[in-house]
């Protein structure tokens, strides 16, 4: 009887032993899970926005997935609005940014970026305007009149600098540069290209009427849209840019580009410093 009452002290003592193991090293397992919050603005056509089901899906979703899928991580996607993106990623909210954002000298001072991964361009669309002119004939025609743009873009930073002679009314959000030039409360507006596509097919009064702008010939355009994040996060940096790499050599890049904007936007193969 004593021999049985200590093998059943010994079984349930080591029991008890293997439930704090696992109690004590769960925790651990779940941390050391690997999560990449993304932020994207999510109401940026065709970029980022919600489908009717609700789910978050365009380009830079679709990319953001296939980047997590290279460095073996699971993506989780946090929607912020664009005022508030860059403090936010800043405040150690999520991980990086993806969100069609323009790489700028200012914007380097404060995180780092990866390699750019496209260039879209900037266009003028309005709805009183209909036939295309050069940026020169725009200066004149729209000289006294509103343009419409969303706040902290490069495309504000372009009109703000080229056209001094017209009124630059700033909106939080596309949908608000949307409104404004559909009722005709601006002459103009000024913007990523490839949303003046997405608007054209829903709205037959709306006209583009400029030239693409890319940023070859427009240094303040920028270097292009590349993946945000914190300065403190070089290795990080280097997997994003080792999987953009591979995504631009297999052609994914391309495929999604035709696919989300309609033509080619990606950028070759580029170092950022």
């Amino acid at each position: 009887m004593k021999k049985l009452l200590l093998l059943v002290s010994v079984v349930a003592a080591a029991y008890a032993v293997y439930l704090f193991f696992i109690k004590e090293t769960a925790p651990e397992k779940q941390k050391d899970k690997a999560i990449l919050t993304v932020a994207v603005e999510g109401t940026y056509r065709p970029w980022s926005y919600k489908n009717a089901n609700g789910d978050l899906i365009g380009f830079d979703v679709e990319m953001a997935k296939d980047i997590c899928a290279s460095i073996t991580v699971h993506c989780s996607f946090v929607q912020r609005d664009w005022g508030d993106i860059i403090p936010g990623l800043l405040q150690k909210k999520y991980d990086v940014v993806v969100a069609a954002m323009a790489i700028t000298p200012s914007r380097q001072k404060k995180m780092a970026f990866s390699a750019p991964y496209a260039d879209p361009g900037i266009s003028f669309a309005s709805s009183t305007i209909k036939k295309k002119h050069t940026i020169k004939q725009l200066q004149k025609i729209l000289e006294g009149k509103i343009i419409a743009v969303q706040n902290g873009t490069v495309a504000q930073e372009y009109v703000r600098t080229f056209f001094k002679r017209s009124t630059i009314l700033g909106f939080p959000d596309q949908l608000s540069v949307n409104r404004a030039i559909i009722s005709g409360a601006a002459a103009a507006g000024v913007n990523e290209n490839t949303s003046w596509l997405v608007l054209l097919k829903h709205e037959a009064n709306i006209s583009i009427i400029s030239p693409i702008l890319r940023i070859d010939s427009n240094p303040i355009l920028g270097k292009g849209f590349g993946v945000a994040m914190r300065k403190s996060e070089k290795n990080l940096k280097d997997k994003i840019n080792h999987a953009l790499r591979q995504l631009k050599n297999n052609g994914t890049l391309d495929k999604l580009s035709l696919k989300w904007l309609g033509y080619d936007a990606i950028i070759g193969d580029k170092a950022v410093k």
